[in-house]
């Protein structure tokens, strides 16, 4: 057999990667300076954030998670139809 070579080399992978994880730091990092900057959230994250402030024991990114897939985006489906 024949040896099968990547689509994309590793070293360029690796540098993909990379960028994509130090994109997802800066992002985050816009997000907390706004919010601790008190100058708002989106209207989409509004209620994870008002959630986030009443049942402490989740972050602002766990109720986002939670409000986004499991139940926005079930709703919207059973709204549109």
């Amino acid at each position: 057999m024949e040896e099968r070579k990547p689509l994309i080399p590793v070293k360029e992978l690796a540098k993909w990667y990379a960028l994509f994880i130090i994109s997802l730091f800066i992002s985050a990092l816009g997000v907390a300076i706004t919010k601790k900057g008190e100058l708002g959230v989106s209207p989409i994250s509004s209620v994870a954030n008002v959630m986030s402030l009443k049942f402490t024991a989740l972050s602002l990114g766990n109720w986002l998670i939670i409000w986004n897939k499991l139940v926005r985006k079930p709703l919207e489906k059973l709204l549109v139809k």
